[in-house]
């Protein structure tokens, strides 16, 4: 006798490939068996690390037209490290960015600038009011100087001293 003799299958029971059995047969087992074999949670994080990975090589904005290439991702631990980088701050030597980078938000006195796509009529329109002082003084300032730290003055008092790199408090 063979299953498609067996009653309680009736007529349904369709025929599959080879491929198709493996297909089927493949992840079936992972499962069934990985409660067995201790490696198998180590295999299993690889897998879900080479997923991420293909989907990050699919993003289109990781893209670089002046190569015409796409993000390649030549390790699996490329994703444990990415999860993990929170703020790019500076690239002085210009090695990473080629000197090109784009501003995109900045939070002046209490109101941040820079929501989605908004972020230049946004400027614009906050610069063309007369009352936005701070914002002019504080775009000027990012054009002019580009090392400052800000410093509160004590822990009670609001009032902030810009401090240039050197230590000079002429930085603004």
């Amino acid at each position: 006798p063979t299953l498609q003799d067996a009653w309680y299958f009736g007529n349904k029971l369709k025929q599959y490939s080879i491929a198709e059995q493996g297909a089927i047969a493949f992840p079936v087992f992972v499962i069934l068996l990985s409660t067995m074999i201790p490696i198998s949670l180590y295999v299993t994080v690889e897998f879900v690390k080479i997923g991420i990975a293909l989907f990050l090589e699919q993003d289109v904005k990781m893209y670089d037209e002046e190569t015409d290439r796409r993000m390649r991702a030549r390790t699996s631990n490329l994703v444990d490290g990415l999860g993990q980088v929170t703020h790019v701050f500076a690239d002085k030597t210009g090695t990473l960015t080629r000197n090109e980078m784009v501003f995109k938000k900045c939070y002046v006195d209490g109101v941040k600038y820079g929501e989605a796509s908004s972020f230049d009529r946004e400027i614009c329109t906050a610069l063309g009011a007369t009352e936005n002082k701070k914002l002019v003084d504080f775009l000027r300032c990012m054009a002019i100087c580009h090392e400052v730290n800000a410093e509160l003055e004590d822990a009670k008092s609001s009032h902030t001293h810009y401090i240039t790199v050197d230590g000079e408090k002429s930085g603004l």
